[in-house]
């Protein structure tokens, strides 16, 4: 049994050597470590790492997916008894004074302002952003950052509260990339939970290593990048899925969602005739 509050979770398919980097650091920040490896052969996790007493690998030899590996480390984290668990993707680049944000900002919600406040009881998670400006206008103040609540957000840089997680019933294994953290914020809101979002936390990057890149086309620029073809075909079957559900939850909801399908494949299918300009700008 871990005598933690808070895990570092992380899912790895053929990372680069920059995660290592970061997995040392929470390490050494003191800091239990969850790795969901799916892709254990071409990994080659380095020793030193599997031997510490403080990271958990876990791996079924295959890629069982998104969905399965992270509902996998929450269920685990939260039958050790461990009260949070923040998540990242492997190309997410964190440091420890992003490490030292989300564990004050955890001191916090246990403090008494935390226990009192009202919106707080209610978010099952957390999602730390790099970007400055919020774009949302359901805001509110809690000892001194900016939160807002949002529909949907992204399940890297997140951090789940496990007891709520387990009422909602976990992420949902039957989605394997695309759809997972949309997927988890439908069935939070039909659980009668929210999901909030804090903007500008240190040392946090969530595009650097996406490999995304910029676009023009007939005078426009947009980001993005082409995924291969049996990514469209997951993206569109999980967003039919999702729209489905959502009719059951928020009218709102399904119109985000078919909104981001629409323009999720409007860009796949200019990309091939757009011009890559990210090197030029």
């Amino acid at each position: 049994m871990y005598k933690s509050k808070i895990v570092i979770s992380i899912i790895l398919y053929k990372p680069s050597k920059d995660i290592w980097f970061r997995i040392r650091q929470s390490i050494g920040k003191k800091y239990v470590v969850f790795i969901f490896d799916n892709s254990p052969l071409a990994t080659k996790c380095p020793i030193d790492i599997l031997s510490s007493p403080d990271v958990h690998y876990f791996t079924f030899g295959l890629n069982v997916g998104i969905g399965l590996a992270i509902k996998q480390m929450c269920a685990t984290a939260y039958y050790e008894h461990i009260k949070y668990l923040v998540y990242f993707d492997q190309d997410t680049v964190f440091t420890s004074d992003t490490l030292d944000y989300i564990s004050e900002f955890v001191s916090l919600v246990e403090g008494e302002e935390g226990k009192t406040n009202k919106r707080i009881e209610r978010i099952s998670s957390i999602t730390f952003r790099d970007q400055k400006k919020s774009s949302c206008s359901d805001t509110f103040e809690f000892s001194g950052r900016t939160m807002q609540i949002v529909d949907f957000t992204i399940n890297s840089g997140s951090l789940f509260f496990l007891e709520r997680l387990k009422e909602i019933g976990w992420h949902n294994s039957k989605y394997f990339i695309d759809g997972v953290d949309y997927s988890y914020c439908l069935e939070a809101a039909a659980a009668g939970y929210y999901i909030a979002e804090i903007n500008g936390v240190p040392g946090l990057n969530h595009s650097i290593e996406q490999g995304d890149c910029l676009h023009k086309f007939l005078g426009c620029s947009f980001v993005g990048r082409r995924y291969p073809l049996y990514r469209r075909k997951d993206f569109l079957f999980s967003s039919n899925k999702l729209i489905f559900r959502a009719m059951r939850v928020d009218a709102r909801k399904v119109l985000w969602l078919t909104r981001s399908l629409v323009l999720y494949f409007v860009i796949q299918m200019i990309i091939p005739f757009s011009h890559d300009v990210s090197r030029k700008e």
